[in-house]
């Protein structure tokens, strides 16, 4: 793929995957007695956190392809996009380590990652998010180490390489959603078994994936089968 769109994004992936190898070692370290730390089944919860942080990073990722799309050559490293760039990196790296620390705090505490309640996806976010709120030692870390971040990852988000034209950008950002409909189509975490202790089965289960996939199971499917429910019995 074109390495504008690549270098774009790359400060991004920089990110959630420093995040997630962040909290392995946080968890590895605090549930150590817990956790099967010999080298398979590490190699396997490793293995399957990359994959599905990979699988939600390309999710997540996909309105700010669309923006760079959309986005004419001539305004590259503008006002205009040095703002919207840096809104966006900031509001990912924020939400990257809030929802580490959430995911560490709820392992640490209870043995378990984010807790979604199937009747309530959104109150159930709320609420998680309110678990930070309170302990607010932590809110406060996590918002020092998002500024100490964000310092130091802005320049990046703003390469140098010149966007290529309209019609190249359409096929890169078309490659872009080809892939994430594939991941979409064959990823299943339920499939995504590492034979280890129950915690490593949390632990490698990225927290990002299990939301946006418990919002399709609870929200988009029932929405597909009610517009078409026939080809969708037919499929069952």
């Amino acid at each position: 793929m074109y390495s504008y769109l690549v270098r774009r994004l790359l400060p991004f992936f920089v990110v959630a995957v420093s995040a997630e190898l962040l909290e392995l070692i946080i968890v590895s370290i605090l549930k150590y007695t817990e956790l099967d730390l010999t080298f398979l089944p590490l190699i396997k919860t490793s293995g399957v956190l990359f994959l599905t942080t990979m699988v939600s990073f390309l999710y997540i990722m996909l309105p700010y392809v669309f923006y760079l799309l959309l986005l004419p050559c001539s305004m590259q490293n503008s006002k205009l996009d040095y703002i919207v760039g840096g809104i966006v990196f900031s509001l990912f790296v924020f939400f990257c380590l809030t929802e580490e620390s959430l995911s560490v705090w709820l392992i640490y505490t209870q043995n378990t990652k984010i807790i979604l309640d199937t009747n309530g996806i959104w109150s159930s976010l709320l609420n998680n998010w309110l678990i930070l709120c309170n302990n607010w030692h932590v809110f406060t870390a996590i918002i020092c180490v998002s500024l100490a971040v964000i310092l130091v990852g802005i320049p990046y988000v703003f390469p140098k390489v010149p966007a290529p034209k309209f019609g190249k950008r359409l096929y890169h950002s078309a490659i872009y959603v080809l892939i994430c409909t594939f991941t979409y189509i064959n990823i299943d975490i339920k499939q995504l078994k590492i034979d280890a202790k129950q915690l490593n089965e949390v632990v490698s289960e990225e927290g990002s994936y299990y939301i946006i996939k418990t919002i399709n199971e609870q929200e988009i499917v029932p929405v597909i089968k009610k517009i078409n429910p026939i080809k969708h019995n037919y499929h069952d």
